[in-house]
């Protein structure tokens, strides 16, 4: 049955429509996401309004999803893009795992502080951005993503990544930036990454780089911005595919900067 041949009155309909509009200021707040919700509530007793089912697919496709709404059944299985950044979700749904095709998930500024161990059945995802949301961990269904080639986690709480993060044996690209918490030593699971070519640490406590290093055979990119590093290992001086070095505002020593200078010139920006 089709919910939404039911008739909204024209009060009913400016009822939701107030609920669904962006906050005055632009600023989302948990208060906000409750007037969504309240929303959702609405839809699922009385279906969703025709004149609003475009806007939902587009601005809120994931609580469209975990509110299960009639009118979206089947809509899943094709979508291979989701665009759900710079608003107010605190959580994704456990049913996510019904985006079996999605390819790009792009999650960015929200208030997600954890990922439903489903995630891992994302197979197909090849691009995740969940910078500056605010995770304090990952479940161990992630290792999973073995498709996964682009992964933004920065400016989040991660104080440890699990084990089975080494088996995301696609990954190219990964950014840990700017972690709220005390990052003192590169995560050790991302030396087990040995097709990253851009990584991205920088605005850490990083205080030393592990020797183990030379397992990132295709390393192209490493930041490393605003840590608090005095001296690389020689490892790093063995990583032949190294393009690019991003050292500034590190106390380090000087006989060390002459001794990456003569190795890389040019390739290590100070």
């Amino acid at each position: 049955m089709d919910l939404s041949t039911k008739t909204y009155t024209e009060e009913e309909l400016q009822q939701v429509e107030q609920l669904l509009a962006p906050p005055e200021d632009g600023i989302y707040t948990p208060e906000y996401e409750q007037e969504i919700r309240q929303a959702f509530e609405i839809f699922t007793q009385k279906g969703v309004p025709v004149s609003l089912k475009d806007d939902l697919l587009n601005r809120f496709p994931l609580y469209s999803l975990e509110y299960e709404l009639p009118e979206y059944e089947g809509i899943w299985e094709g979508l291979t893009y989701i665009a759900a950044s710079f608003g107010f979700m605190s959580k994704l749904p456990h049913n996510i795992s019904k985006l079996k095709n999605v390819e790009e998930l792009h999650l960015r500024s929200n208030k997600i502080k954890a990922l439903p161990p489903e995630i891992g059945q994302l197979s197909q995802l090849h691009t995740l951005d969940l910078t500056k949301n605010k995770l304090l961990n990952l479940p161990e269904e992630f290792g999973n993503l073995q498709s996964l080639k682009s992964l933004q986690l920065s400016d989040n709480y991660l104080q440890t990544l699990p084990p089975s993060f080494a088996k995301l044996q696609s990954l190219e690209y990964l950014s840990l930036q700017g972690m709220k918490v005390d990052v003192y030593e590169i995560y050790p699971e991302i030396f087990e990454l040995e097709n990253l070519q851009y990584l991205e640490l920088n605005e850490n406590k990083i205080e030393q780089v592990s020797e183990k290093i030379t397992n990132l055979k295709n390393l192209k990119t490493i930041a490393l911005l605003e840590n608090q590093l005095q001296t690389l290992p020689e490892e790093v001086l063995r990583l032949n595919t190294l393009e690019k070095i991003y050292l500034g505002d590190n106390p380090i020593k000087p006989e060390e900067v002459v001794k990456l200078d003569q190795k890389f010139g040019n390739k290590v920006t100070w």
